[in-house]
Protein backbone atom coordinates (compact mmCIF):
# COMPACT_ATOMS: atom_id res chain seq x y z
CA UNK A 1 0.00 0.00 0.00
CA UNK A 2 1.12 3.25 -0.64
CA UNK A 3 1.98 4.16 3.33
CA UNK A 4 4.31 1.26 3.09
CA UNK A 5 7.46 3.94 2.44
CA UNK A 6 5.82 5.92 5.55
CA UNK A 7 6.70 3.14 8.16
CA UNK A 8 10.67 3.11 6.01
CA UNK A 9 10.93 6.74 7.04
CA UNK A 10 9.53 6.29 10.65
CA UNK A 11 12.52 4.14 10.80
CA UNK A 12 15.00 6.83 9.30
CA UNK A 13 13.68 9.04 11.22
CA UNK A 14 14.18 6.51 15.15
CA UNK A 15 17.61 5.80 13.80
CA UNK A 16 17.97 9.48 14.15
CA UNK A 17 17.41 9.26 18.16
CA UNK A 18 18.90 5.67 18.84
CA UNK A 19 21.53 5.51 21.78
CA UNK A 20 19.38 7.87 24.14
CA UNK A 21 20.72 10.91 22.19
CA UNK A 22 17.71 13.61 23.24
CA UNK A 23 17.16 16.76 20.92
CA UNK A 24 18.67 18.78 23.08
CA UNK A 25 21.85 17.13 23.26
CA UNK A 26 22.36 16.92 19.51
CA UNK A 27 25.10 19.39 17.83
CA UNK A 28 23.64 22.54 15.82
CA UNK A 29 21.44 22.08 14.19
CA UNK A 30 19.70 20.47 17.32
CA UNK A 31 16.41 20.44 15.29
CA UNK A 32 16.83 17.09 13.75
CA UNK A 33 14.75 14.94 16.17
CA UNK A 34 12.68 17.64 16.09
CA UNK A 35 11.46 16.45 12.39
CA UNK A 36 8.58 13.82 12.98
CA UNK A 37 8.01 14.89 8.80
CA UNK A 38 7.94 12.44 6.35
CA UNK A 39 8.25 14.65 2.81
CA UNK A 40 10.52 11.85 1.03
CA UNK A 41 10.43 11.73 -2.48
CA UNK A 42 7.62 9.85 -4.13
CA UNK A 43 7.64 7.33 -0.96
CA UNK A 44 4.92 9.34 1.59
CA UNK A 45 3.80 12.63 2.53
CA UNK A 46 2.43 12.32 6.07
CA UNK A 47 3.84 11.00 9.15
CA UNK A 48 2.19 11.12 12.67
CA UNK A 49 5.16 10.17 15.40
CA UNK A 50 4.59 10.04 19.20
CA UNK A 51 7.07 12.72 20.42
CA UNK A 52 8.05 13.37 24.02
CA UNK A 53 6.52 16.87 23.51
CA UNK A 54 4.61 18.30 26.72
CA UNK A 55 0.52 18.45 26.23
CA UNK A 56 0.39 21.89 26.06
CA UNK A 57 0.55 24.47 23.34
CA UNK A 58 3.48 26.77 23.65
CA UNK A 59 5.48 23.76 23.33
CA UNK A 60 3.87 22.71 20.45
CA UNK A 61 4.44 26.45 19.33
CA UNK A 62 7.93 26.28 20.20
CA UNK A 63 8.86 23.08 18.29
CA UNK A 64 6.78 23.65 15.52
CA UNK A 65 8.94 27.15 14.94
CA UNK A 66 12.21 24.85 14.87
CA UNK A 67 10.84 23.09 11.34
CA UNK A 68 10.10 26.04 9.54
CA UNK A 69 8.76 29.40 9.62
CA UNK A 70 4.61 29.67 10.46
CA UNK A 71 2.40 30.61 7.84
CA UNK A 72 -0.58 33.03 9.50
CA UNK A 73 -3.53 33.16 7.67
CA UNK A 74 -7.49 34.13 8.30
CA UNK A 75 -7.16 31.56 11.00
CA UNK A 76 -4.42 33.25 12.92
CA UNK A 77 -0.98 31.83 14.06
CA UNK A 78 -1.99 29.04 15.88
CA UNK A 79 -5.27 28.12 15.30
CA UNK A 80 -7.61 26.24 18.44
CA UNK A 81 -10.63 24.51 17.52
CA UNK A 82 -13.36 22.26 19.15
CA UNK A 83 -17.20 21.98 18.37
CA UNK A 84 -18.05 25.54 19.10
CA UNK A 85 -19.38 26.47 15.94
CA UNK A 86 -16.77 29.79 16.51
CA UNK A 87 -15.66 29.78 12.76
CA UNK A 88 -18.06 29.23 9.26
CA UNK A 89 -15.76 26.44 8.72
CA UNK A 90 -17.03 22.79 8.86
CA UNK A 91 -14.04 21.64 11.44
CA UNK A 92 -15.60 23.63 14.30
CA UNK A 93 -18.75 20.86 14.45
CA UNK A 94 -18.55 17.03 15.66
CA UNK A 95 -19.77 16.06 11.64
CA UNK A 96 -17.45 13.29 10.00
CA UNK A 97 -15.64 15.15 7.40
CA UNK A 98 -14.50 13.70 4.00
CA UNK A 99 -11.31 14.25 2.80
CA UNK A 100 -10.06 16.88 1.81
CA UNK A 101 -7.09 19.32 0.70
CA UNK A 102 -7.18 22.40 3.00
CA UNK A 103 -7.39 26.28 2.01
CA UNK A 104 -8.22 25.46 -1.44
CA UNK A 105 -9.70 29.07 -1.52
CA UNK A 106 -6.10 30.22 -0.96
CA UNK A 107 -4.30 30.84 -4.38
CA UNK A 108 -1.94 28.80 -3.09
CA UNK A 109 -3.09 26.33 -0.70
CA UNK A 110 -1.46 26.06 2.56
CA UNK A 111 1.64 23.73 2.40
CA UNK A 112 2.14 21.83 5.39
CA UNK A 113 -0.55 21.39 8.22
CA UNK A 114 -0.04 20.42 11.99
CA UNK A 115 -2.41 19.04 14.05
CA UNK A 116 -1.97 18.70 18.02
CA UNK A 117 -5.10 16.92 19.97
CA UNK A 118 -4.70 18.81 23.65
CA UNK A 119 -8.18 16.97 25.00
CA UNK A 120 -10.96 14.12 23.93
CA UNK A 121 -13.36 13.24 26.39
CA UNK A 122 -15.61 10.73 24.39
CA UNK A 123 -15.34 8.33 21.82
CA UNK A 124 -14.64 8.72 17.66
CA UNK A 125 -12.35 11.68 15.86
CA UNK A 126 -10.13 9.52 14.25
CA UNK A 127 -8.00 11.43 11.45
CA UNK A 128 -8.28 10.04 7.46
CA UNK A 129 -4.86 10.36 5.95
CA UNK A 130 -5.31 9.36 1.22
CA UNK A 131 -2.55 9.81 -0.55
CA UNK A 132 -4.08 12.04 -3.48
CA UNK A 133 -1.04 11.38 -5.46
CA UNK A 134 -1.75 7.12 -5.62
CA UNK A 135 -5.03 7.72 -6.34
CA UNK A 136 -4.68 11.09 -9.20
CA UNK A 137 -1.53 8.21 -10.52
CA UNK A 138 -4.57 5.28 -10.92
CA UNK A 139 -6.48 7.24 -12.33
CA UNK A 140 -3.62 8.70 -14.94
CA UNK A 141 -3.19 4.83 -15.85
CA UNK A 142 -7.17 3.97 -16.34
CA UNK A 143 -8.66 6.75 -17.37
CA UNK A 144 -5.97 9.65 -19.16
CA UNK A 145 -8.24 11.64 -20.22
CA UNK A 146 -9.94 12.01 -17.29
CA UNK A 147 -6.66 12.99 -15.89
CA UNK A 148 -5.87 15.77 -18.77
CA UNK A 149 -9.30 17.27 -17.57
CA UNK A 150 -8.42 17.31 -13.81
CA UNK A 151 -5.40 18.87 -15.09
CA UNK A 152 -6.65 21.33 -17.43
CA UNK A 153 -10.04 22.71 -16.22
CA UNK A 154 -9.08 25.62 -13.75
CA UNK A 155 -12.33 25.72 -10.74
CA UNK A 156 -13.01 28.25 -8.63
CA UNK A 157 -12.37 27.46 -4.56
CA UNK A 158 -15.00 29.94 -2.51
CA UNK A 159 -15.23 30.44 1.50
CA UNK A 160 -17.37 33.23 2.45
CA UNK A 161 -17.72 33.71 6.21
CA UNK A 162 -19.78 36.02 8.79
CA UNK A 163 -19.83 35.18 11.94
CA UNK A 164 -19.13 37.17 15.09
CA UNK A 165 -16.53 39.38 14.31
CA UNK A 166 -14.90 36.83 11.37
CA UNK A 167 -15.70 38.89 8.33
CA UNK A 168 -13.81 36.68 5.35
CA UNK A 169 -14.50 36.29 1.63
CA UNK A 170 -11.38 34.18 -0.25
CA UNK A 171 -10.73 32.61 -3.28
CA UNK A 172 -8.52 30.61 -5.35
CA UNK A 173 -8.90 29.39 -8.58
CA UNK A 174 -6.96 26.58 -9.97
CA UNK A 175 -7.16 22.67 -11.90
CA UNK A 176 -8.07 19.92 -8.84
CA UNK A 177 -4.50 18.17 -10.77
CA UNK A 178 -1.59 20.56 -10.68
CA UNK A 179 1.28 19.60 -13.03
CA UNK A 180 4.56 21.18 -13.96
CA UNK A 181 4.01 21.88 -17.63
CA UNK A 182 7.59 21.14 -18.60
CA UNK A 183 7.42 17.25 -17.48
CA UNK A 184 4.08 16.58 -16.69
CA UNK A 185 4.85 15.67 -12.57
CA UNK A 186 1.70 16.52 -10.34
CA UNK A 187 2.87 18.88 -7.85
CA UNK A 188 -0.66 19.31 -6.15
CA UNK A 189 -3.76 17.84 -5.85
CA UNK A 190 -6.66 20.66 -4.72
CA UNK A 191 -9.47 18.33 -3.73
CA UNK A 192 -12.00 20.01 -1.48
CA UNK A 193 -15.57 19.41 -2.40
CA UNK A 194 -16.34 21.28 0.65
CA UNK A 195 -15.18 24.79 -0.79
CA UNK A 196 -16.17 23.99 -4.90
CA UNK A 197 -17.73 26.41 -6.04
CA UNK A 198 -20.04 26.83 -9.57
CA UNK A 199 -17.77 25.54 -12.22
CA UNK A 200 -18.54 28.23 -14.90
CA UNK A 201 -15.30 28.65 -16.35
CA UNK A 202 -15.81 26.24 -19.27
CA UNK A 203 -18.00 25.16 -21.70
CA UNK A 204 -21.33 22.91 -20.55
CA UNK A 205 -20.26 19.84 -22.25
CA UNK A 206 -16.77 20.35 -20.83
CA UNK A 207 -18.29 20.63 -17.30
CA UNK A 208 -20.43 17.43 -17.48
CA UNK A 209 -16.87 15.08 -18.68
CA UNK A 210 -14.77 16.96 -16.01
CA UNK A 211 -17.64 15.54 -13.29
CA UNK A 212 -17.44 11.82 -15.03
CA UNK A 213 -13.24 12.91 -14.51
CA UNK A 214 -13.72 13.79 -10.90
CA UNK A 215 -16.16 10.83 -9.88
CA UNK A 216 -13.29 8.37 -10.94
CA UNK A 217 -10.69 10.42 -9.05
CA UNK A 218 -13.27 10.29 -5.79
CA UNK A 219 -13.49 6.79 -6.12
CA UNK A 220 -10.02 5.67 -5.84
CA UNK A 221 -9.68 8.51 -3.51
CA UNK A 222 -12.65 6.58 -1.65
CA UNK A 223 -11.03 3.19 -1.75
CA UNK A 224 -10.36 1.65 1.69
CA UNK A 225 -7.27 -0.01 1.28
CA UNK A 226 -6.16 3.29 0.24
CA UNK A 227 -7.08 4.90 3.60
CA UNK A 228 -4.59 5.12 6.71
CA UNK A 229 -6.72 6.08 10.20
CA UNK A 230 -4.84 7.36 12.91
CA UNK A 231 -6.22 8.09 16.57
CA UNK A 232 -4.66 11.52 17.36
CA UNK A 233 -3.93 12.05 21.54
CA UNK A 234 -2.47 14.29 23.67
CA UNK A 235 1.22 14.40 22.70
CA UNK A 236 1.13 13.27 19.50
CA UNK A 237 1.53 15.28 16.37
CA UNK A 238 0.58 15.00 12.95
CA UNK A 239 2.26 16.96 10.21
CA UNK A 240 0.36 16.89 6.88
CA UNK A 241 1.79 17.82 3.34
CA UNK A 242 -1.50 19.37 2.01
CA UNK A 243 -0.27 19.94 -1.31
CA UNK A 244 -0.13 15.94 -1.70
CA UNK A 245 -2.00 14.13 1.56
CA UNK A 246 -6.03 14.32 1.63
CA UNK A 247 -7.25 14.58 5.56
CA UNK A 248 -10.34 13.76 7.15
CA UNK A 249 -11.99 12.65 10.18
CA UNK A 250 -14.82 10.69 11.66
CA UNK A 251 -17.40 12.07 13.83
CA UNK A 252 -17.16 12.04 17.47
CA UNK A 253 -18.83 12.57 21.01
CA UNK A 254 -17.79 14.66 23.76
CA UNK A 255 -15.58 17.18 24.40
CA UNK A 256 -12.31 17.60 21.75
CA UNK A 257 -10.00 20.46 21.62
CA UNK A 258 -7.16 20.31 18.43
CA UNK A 259 -4.45 23.18 18.12
CA UNK A 260 -2.56 23.54 15.00
CA UNK A 261 -0.81 26.08 12.49
CA UNK A 262 0.26 25.96 8.98
CA UNK A 263 4.04 25.67 7.60
CA UNK A 264 5.25 27.28 4.11
CA UNK A 265 6.74 24.64 2.51
CA UNK A 266 9.89 25.77 0.85
CA UNK A 267 11.26 26.07 4.43
CA UNK A 268 9.92 22.84 5.67
CA UNK A 269 11.45 21.09 2.49
CA UNK A 270 14.52 23.24 3.26
CA UNK A 271 14.68 21.75 6.42
CA UNK A 272 14.32 18.31 5.58
CA UNK A 273 17.22 18.33 2.86
CA UNK A 274 19.61 19.91 5.74
CA UNK A 275 18.77 16.94 7.44
CA UNK A 276 19.84 14.45 4.51
CA UNK A 277 16.11 13.66 3.73
CA UNK A 278 14.73 13.20 0.32
CA UNK A 279 12.36 16.12 -0.54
Amino acid sequence: MWYHGLFHLQSRLQNLLKGGVTCWALQQPKFKSLFPLAIHGHHTASKSLNCAWQQHEDHFANKSSFISFYRETIYGRMWYFTSDFSRGDTAYTKLALDRHTDTTYFQEPCGVQVFHCLKHEGTGGRTLLVDGFYAAEQVLQKAPEGFELLSKVPLKHEYIENVGECHNHMIGVGPVLNIYPWNKELYLIRYNNYDRAVINTVPYDVVHRWYTAHRTLTIELRRPENEFWVKLKPGRVLFIDNWRVLHGRESFTGYRQLCGCYLTRDDVLNTARLLGLEA
